[in-house]
């Protein structure tokens, strides 16, 4: 599992100390509605714009 910010889009990797550092120093405090708003328009940019096309 990766660790990836849901605001500026920062990759991790499995940096899980670094992640942590980063989002204690975030000025937005994540909630439960803003990651699931976050996370709906990553999964429909993905299934809008897919990268491989299926044969």
């Amino acid at each position: 599992m990766g660790f990836r910010c849901p605001f500026c889009k920062a990759d991790f990797g499995h940096d899980k100390a670094e992640f942590e550092k980063h989002m204690k120093e975030e000025k937005e405090s994540p909630s439960i509605e803003s990651l699931a708003t976050t996370n709906l328009a990553d999964t429909l940019k993905h299934v809008l714009t897919p990268e491989d096309k299926i044969i």
